[in-house]
């Protein structure tokens, strides 16, 4: 007799960090920044053909002191990345857990932190398969990949007028971080980083960062766009390289 019997099989985890910026708006100036603390409120996720997204929101709690009293401000965050899957074709759910992290917070003019921010998100997946199907779907495999690549560029000549890097794709990346290094021996180095939606039209993404003489610094994109780009100048000639890094 054919059997209609439908089992649940727990297995393939997901193991996943996502490291993202925020900004956030304190209600008052303050003096100084104790702590940062985040959790996980919400997590969920949507299967696609061949990517998982997930999306959720944390809160961070902010304790700070200002006219001697200490003080705590909370605020929510939403977040989301993507993931790629390979899998075979079955009705699949994800149960996810997740942990949120503040890996550094820098006070801004007293009023706002910039804050980045790693949720650890760990996942299992649930397929509803066949009972006759049970021993092939066991030794199925799931496979999410964090995606790396570096890209460089050497030797650079900056002076007084703005030099622009190389413009990068960066729509298949959740971060995306520039490391400049100033290999000159008096110039300090003046950068910021551009976003376009078509690398026609740009916009600043960040402030001004500058970078002394023999000294390297970093800037991470906080804007969504496609396209990213690096603008340095220097007050007198000097040389860079610098890195962009992506992953997700």
């Amino acid at each position: 007799m054919e059997s209609n019997l439908f089992l649940k099989t727990y297995s393939n985890a997901i193991s996943h960090k996502h490291f993202f910026v925020a900004y956030v708006d304190l209600p008052e100036s303050a003096v100084f920044i104790k702590n940062v603390e985040a959790k996980v409120m919400e997590i969920d996720n949507k299967i696609g053909n061949g990517f998982i997204i997930i999306s959720g929101t944390i809160e961070v709690s902010i304790f700070y002191f200002t006219e001697g009293k200490k003080k705590v401000y909370s605020r929510k965050l939403n977040f989301s990345c993507i993931l790629t899957m390979e899998t075979f074709s079955h009705e699949i759910e994800l149960r996810l857990i997740g942990k949120a992290y503040v890996i550094k917070f820098v006070l801004i003019n007293k009023v706002q932190l910039e804050l980045k921010i790693c949720v650890s998100i760990q996942g299992w997946l649930v397929k509803l398969v066949s009972y006759e199907e049970l021993n092939r779907c066991l030794t199925s495999t799931i496979i999410c990949e964090n995606k790396f690549i570096s890209f460089t560029e050497k030797n650079i000549q900056v002076g007084i007028e703005p030099q622009y890097s190389k413009s990068y794709d960066i729509s298949k990346y959740t971060t995306a971080t520039f490391f400049i290094y100033n290999k000159g021996n008096s110039s300090k180095v003046f950068c910021q980083m551009e976003i376009s939606p078509d690398s026609q039209i740009w916009v600043e993404d960040s402030g001004e960062l500058t970078i002394n003489n023999n000294e390297a610094g970093t800037l991470v994109v906080s804007t969504f766009l496609q396209y990213v780009r690096l603008k340095v100048w220097a007050l007198s000639p000097t040389i860079i390289d610098l890195w962009l890094q992506v992953q997700g």
